[in-house]
């Protein structure tokens, strides 16, 4: 009885375009090409959802498995491989960082609500780093 059901539910979820797919993020500004990329993903509440660390193909890398939704990226290149965002005395990142939306804070990082995105399962985003 059970396996009918969630071989239904499975299948229905496949109808209603419930498919994870690939988000597609393209970097601009201050990239570097070798060096490791740290991507959080966060839901529309500011849940951090997923931390991954990439190696870049070109300006470009892929976000796996995500379904249509509102998400919100924090990004930064990680220059000397100690696996955190290097800042100056004054607190500014001394390596490129950037956020959804190109969204911009000041004295800090921008808000949510600035950075979040609606992915349709196939639009990349567009990220100039700082």
């Amino acid at each position: 009885m059970i396996r009918p059901l969630l071989l239904s539910l499975i299948f229905a979820g496949s109808i209603c375009g419930l498919k994870a797919q690939t988000l597609g993020v393209n970097f601009s500004g201050k990239f570097k090409p070798a060096a490791m990329v740290y991507v959080e993903v966060l839901n529309e509440k500011g849940v951090v959802l997923r931390r991954e660390k990439q190696k870049p193909e070109g300006r470009h890398i892929n976000i796996a498995d995500l379904e249509a939704g509102r998400y919100a990226l924090r990004i930064f290149q990680d220059l000397n491989g100690n696996g955190k965002l290097d800042t100056g005395w004054m607190g500014i990142p001394s390596e490129p960082y950037g956020f959804s939306n190109n969204a911009m804070g000041r004295f800090g990082p921008p808000s949510l609500a600035d950075q979040l995105f609606y992915f349709d399962g196939k639009t990349p985003v567009d990220i100039a780093l700082r």
